[in-house]
């Protein structure tokens, strides 16, 4: 973090908004020793917002707090799970919870080959049931 006077600021305007964005760096501007205003690159200030916002919404800080919860208990998917969840779900086919069925399974430590045929052979359930 940089502290300068207005006075200073003003006069090294374009260098410091350079610092702050090629570097991340807070400015901190002051008048007459009194903090005032703070400049922050645009990427800066919208990652805050952002961060307000998910912090504002209740049902993200829910998913939040389920995500750590999972990932104490290992409970996850694999990328490659992710993207058959993914394209079975552009396919019209939504598997609910069964999905979960595929974290917990790697939360009981089955190998990740097992995990996926479990997956896959989920899916085709799906697909013949939607039939």
């Amino acid at each position: 973090m940089t502290t300068v006077p207005v006075a200073e600021a003003r006069q090294n305007f374009s260098a410091l908004v350079d610092e702050a964005v090629a570097t991340h760096q807070r400015v901190l501007v002051t008048r007459n020793g009194v903090p005032v205003i703070w400049m922050i690159s645009d990427e800066d200030f919208e990652s805050i917002m952002e961060t307000l916002d998910v912090l504002a919404d209740a049902a993200v800080m829910q998913d939040v707090e389920q995500s750590k919860a999972d990932s104490a208990e290992d409970r996850y998917v694999t990328a490659a799970e992710m993207e058959k969840i993914m394209a079975a779900r552009a396919q019209g086919i939504d598997l609910g919870d069964d999905a979960d069925v595929v974290a917990d399974m790697h939360a009981r430590g089955l190998p990740d080959p097992v995990c996926m045929a479990t997956l896959e052979a989920l899916i085709s359930m799906h697909r013949q049931q939607a039939r």
